[in-house]
């Protein structure tokens, strides 16, 4: 289940594709001092997040969701789509 809507993707990849390049998925959790913020935790996740990699360094989130396959399966298909590489750090 995607929690994110996809106008996060449209407003990311579509503006410029070419500023991308690797799709990672990570285990997130939010963190106890501010519940809007969260940190990367492939350990104990609390969701599972969907990242493109900038070129020149950096992540920007394109999905939040319930379960690992689920970001697994938005990971899949956007590298279907622009030939990105995967690279899954969830604990499987």
């Amino acid at each position: 289940m995607l929690i994110m809507q996809d106008h996060y993707y449209a407003e990311l990849i579509i503006k410029d594709p070419d500023n991308y390049d690797t799709i990672e998925i990570h285990g997130v959790r939010e963190t106890n001092e501010n519940p809007t913020c969260c940190e990367v935790d492939d350990d104990a996740p609390s969701f599972f997040s969907t990242y493109v990699h900038l070129k020149h360094g950096g992540l920007e989130c394109v999905g939040d969701f319930n379960t690992a396959q689920a970001a697994r399966d938005y990971a899949d298909r956007l590298s279907r789509q622009y030939g990105w590489p995967v690279a899954d750090y969830t604990n499987r």
